[in-house]
């Protein structure tokens, strides 16, 4: 759990075979995947990215990422990578980039723009 400010998290700085379950403050947060990140098979991980402007990288992670947007009326940046990565956004004017993958991704309100 993030605290309520604005913070950097380095989820996975490499080398790292397993899950990860994160979740956010009510600050801008940006989440960084390193690109030898791999998820056990099956299995997520998790970010629940909390109230404010939040960011996820994860676009070199071969691992499928859940990502939780809470409705609030901020747009986020969501950057997903092969995985096949579930994306649930808010009601912000949310941007959301796929660079491959089986993605399912619910947008909210707001005018998002998704590639």
């Amino acid at each position: 759990m993030v605290g309520d400010g604005s913070d950097d998290i380095f989820a996975v700085l490499g080398g790292w075979t397993g899950t990860v379950s994160l979740s956010g403050g009510a600050g801008n947060d940006t989440f960084y995947f390193a690109s030898d990140f791999i998820t056990t098979a099956g299995q997520f991980s998790t970010i629940d990215v909390g109230t404010g402007a939040d960011a996820v990288y994860s676009y070199t992670a071969s691992g499928p990422v859940s990502i939780i947007a809470n409705a609030d009326a901020i747009g986020d940046t969501f950057i997903v990578g092969i995985g096949a990565d579930t994306i649930l956004a808010g009601d912000g004017d949310d941007y959301i980039v796929s660079t491959g993958g089986a993605d399912s991704i619910t947008a909210g309100g707001g005018n998002d723009t998704i590639l």
